[in-house]
This record gives structure tokens, sequence and C-alpha cells, in this order.
């Protein structure tokens, strides 16, 4: 079985650190609408993206995914 990507939690763990959507920006060259729109999942995010958010947020994958 394939796992999936809970883009709520991981959102989730990205604001239980006290990052803003403008910090993570910054930190993944991603622009803050971009993120926004990935987050409210009508962007899809691809791999090479969502490695730079869980590199630049120290979120392992397990803990995001379903």
């Amino acid at each position: 079985m394939e796992k999936q990507i809970d883009l709520e939690l991981l959102f989730d763990k990205i604001k239980e650190k006290n990052i803003t959507l403008i910090e993570l920006s910054k930190k993944t060259g991603i622009s803050t609408p971009h993120l926004s729109m990935m987050f409210k999942d009508k962007r899809n995010m691809t791999i090479k993206k969502l490695n730079k958010i869980l590199k630049a947020t120290n979120i392992d994958i397990e803990d995001v995914t379903k």
C-alpha cells in the first residue's frame, strides 16, 4: 500500500514549530502564495518541494504520512 502525505498534518507540524508561511518561503525559495495554495490542496506538491519543506522544518516524512 502506498503512503500519502497528510497536508493538514504537515501544516499543523509546521505551525507547532512556530514557522510562518513567510519564513518557510524564505527557507525553501517557494513563494508564500504557492505554499498557501499547496496546503489548501489547490496546487500539487511535488516531491522536490516536499523535500525542501521537510528539510527546512526538520520534520520527518514518517511523521506526516498516512
